[in-house]
């Protein structure tokens, strides 16, 4: 839902297609099937919920995740909401949702490379995974 939510618009005006978020996730891996397996079992879970374009998963975020949501007014839409949600609260350092879905398939091919024993976990203590805090952000 997340995906179909967050994916660039195709051709069609309602987004992306079951078939392209299929296609971005299996990327080169169409000969294994223990992932294309579970990219089929994540979109028919997904599809589940009878949420087919990038409006209707917007508007059921927006209207589960509204009472949650601070700085959301009462006229704004469910569509709006979801919206709101996910630029605000998903994935905050990209700007675009096109970034945020790129984003989050890189995640998910990374967790299936990892299951696989295709690449190691990463190390938490190595300098690229700390956090620089300076003075300001100390203070602050």
């Amino acid at each position: 839902m997340l995906l179909k939510a967050l994916a660039p618009s195709s051709s069609q005006s309602d987004g992306a297609t079951d078939a392209y978020i299929y296609n971005r996730l299996v990327k080169g891996y169409f000969q294994n099937r223990q992932i294309s397996d579970k990219v089929e079992v994540l979109l028919a879970d997904g599809s589940k919920l009878g949420l087919h374009s990038q409006e209707q998963c917007l508007a059921y975020l927006g209207s589960r995740m509204r009472t949650v949501l601070e700085g959301i007014s009462v006229d704004m839409s469910d569509t709006d909401a979801g919206r709101f949600l996910l630029e605000r609260l998903l994935l905050v350092h990209c700007a675009q949702f096109k970034d945020k879905f790129n984003t989050l398939c890189l995640m998910i091919e990374k967790l299936y490379a990892f299951v696989a024993g295709e690449c190691n976990s990463d190390n938490l203590d190595a300098t690229s995974n700390q956090e620089v805090l300076l003075g300001g952000h100390v203070y602050a």
